[in-house]
């Protein structure tokens, strides 16, 4: 079980890296060592951002 504020801190962490999910669990892990790779991602589901958002596609070169 997490508290409010770990779970705020595990969102924010979240958004600001927009690092997928297991690179999140490990350096959250440091912090909160209960934390479960299922608990995070139904936490992450919770708030809309289990997902990563699609990479923009390059621009394409112009030719000249």
């Amino acid at each position: 079980m997490l508290t409010a504020e770990q779970e705020a801190g595990a969102v924010a962490f979240r958004q600001h890296t927009q690092l997928p999910l297991d690179d999140c669990l490990y350096a959250l892990q440091e912090t909160i060592p209960q934390l479960s790779r299922s608990a995070l991602h139904r936490l992450f589901q919770r708030h809309g951002i289990s997902r990563l958002p699609a990479p923009e596609p390059a621009e394409k070169k112009m030719r000249l």
